[in-house]
């Protein structure tokens, strides 16, 4: 997988969704998604959506047309308290490490309108909402409906690798879980799935160096899965108990946090 050895930049926008549609050559592009987790206090979230959705996506929008990204989604983190690190998550996705350069969403706006002000929309969103973390991630694995099918929440959950098990945590994920996920979106369970790789921030002392995203067009779908069940239904050949020994020894589950599309590219 590319890899850059400094990183210059800080993500400006805000996983996990999927439904990425692209050309047909493209058979298996090199999907990035660039993440930013946000802070907005409590009284200024109504405010913080429509100035996101009114001001802000125009922005987007234009990015897409010249290439920059395919794809925007905003989301709210729910199940989030006073203390909680952040209650918002925006991302942008791209294809090509290339284009996971920042890119100015304001600077972007200017491009539209000569009298909008990037220091002005900059202060703004300030005043909305704190910058808590960024994240730089790499799809590596996926399973997307077909036809494909739209998603309203996805399920994430955070994951790091124990020392010397890569190889094994992944192939837990491809051998193990893929087929599971394949068989809840062939079921109509879920809308899609993903594995994705932490690029940036890097190293050891990364609290997660994975993130999964199981999505749904539904509510009601997130709790019903049985995965004892469809494990023996998918693959009869193995035991259960073994698949979920081989996971809790390659890796730690971190956090799982539920978000839920408040807006997106269409």
């Amino acid at each position: 997988m590319p890899k850059r050895n400094q990183v210059s930049f800080l993500v400006v926008l805000v996983i996990l969704y999927g439904s990425i549609s692209v050309h047909a050559q493209d058979a298996a592009p090199q999907i990035y998604a660039r993440v930013s987790m946000f802070k907005c206090p409590d009284g200024k979230q109504l405010d913080y959506e429509k100035y996101v959705k009114e001001t802000m996506k125009p922005g987007l929008v234009r990015m897409r047309e010249k290439g920059q990204i395919f794809q925007w989604i905003f989301y709210k983190v729910h199940f989030t308290g006073a203390n909680d690190e952040y209650n918002y998550v925006g991302v942008t996705y791209s294809i090509g490490w290339p284009n996971t350069e920042e890119v100015s969403v304001p600077s972007t706006l200017k491009e539209i309108d000569p009298k909008v002000d990037p220091a002005a929309v900059g202060d703004k969103l300030r005043q909305l909402r704190t910058l808590v973390r960024q994240l730089i991630v790499y799809r590596t694995e996926a399973v997307e409906a077909g036809p494909s099918v739209t998603t309203k929440f996805i399920r994430l959950g955070f994951m790091k690798v124990k020392p010397g098990k890569n190889a094994d945590y992944l192939k837990a994920e491809k051998e193990d879980w893929m087929p599971l996920h394949r068989s809840l979106v062939n079921g109509g369970q879920s809308s899609g799935w993903a594995l994705w790789q932490v690029v940036f921030p890097g190293g050891t002392d990364s609290p997660y160096d994975y993130v999964t995203s199981s999505r749904y067009s539904a509510y009601s779908q997130i709790p019903v899965a049985d995965y004892e069940n469809i494990f023996k239904k998918v693959s009869p050949s193995k035991n259960v108990s073994d698949i979920f020994n081989r996971t809790t020894e390659s890796r730690d589950l971190v956090k799982s946090e539920l978000w839920e599309v408040i807006d997106m590219l269409q």
